[in-house]
């Protein structure tokens, strides 16, 4: 959304608030349904101040917000996301699942995630085609670039139970136990 040029922004603020569309080419407006989930990375407010985005955009946008840590701050998850990318990767390239080893949890769970859950689900579809034997193990943890130097062996991290499993935790404060379909696969839970 940020990146969107403020004209273009104009036109989408349109389409929200009148749900119509002119079509390229039509000769009358089309009515739309639509829904939008929107992130950023970015703080919008200030965008605003810099005229970059739309003040009555982000207000017609933001109607609900939901501030997600980094993956370096939610290490509960990683686990979560790990196992869930693991069997995801191993169903698209018609391998067998395998679970994670302890110590390549341990790894995982050390690792600073830079990249967020991008690098991690990257650095997952690489392990699940490069592992061998029963479970994924350390020897199968390559970074984007092809090295191992921040996945060298690491003590357990402190706190952070590796056996792990989930259910129930969430790094987030003020989330609930209950879980909802898409929050298997996040380690969200609902409110």
């Amino acid at each position: 959304m940020t990146e969107m040029d403020i004209r273009l922004q104009a036109k989408l603020l349109r389409a929200i608030q009148e749900r119509m569309i002119d079509r390229v080419g039509g000769a009358k407006p089309v009515p739309v349904n639509i829904r939008i989930l929107a992130t950023s990375n970015r703080d919008m407010q200030e965008e605003v101040k810099k005229g970059t985005f739309r003040e009555d955009l982000l207000f017609r946008l933001n109607v609900v917000n939901v501030k997600l840590p980094p993956l370096r701050d939610r290490p509960a998850d990683i686990k979560v996301l790990a196992d869930h990318f693991a069997r995801k990767y191993a169903e698209e390239n018609s391998i067998a699942a395998r679970p994670l080893s302890e110590e390549a949890l341990r790894i995982l769970l050390s690792h600073p995630w830079p990249g967020n859950v991008r690098e991690l689900d990257n650095t997952m579809h690489r392990a699940v085609l490069l592992a061998h034997g029963a479970e994924i193990g350390p020897d199968a943890l390559v970074l984007p670039d092809g090295s191992r130097q921040s996945f060298a062996a690491v003590a357990p991290a402190a706190g952070i139970d590796p056996a792990f499993d989930g259910e129930g935790q969430s790094a987030l404060p003020g989330w609930s136990a209950v879980r909802s379909p898409m929050s298997s696969a996040t380690s969200l839970s609902t409110r």
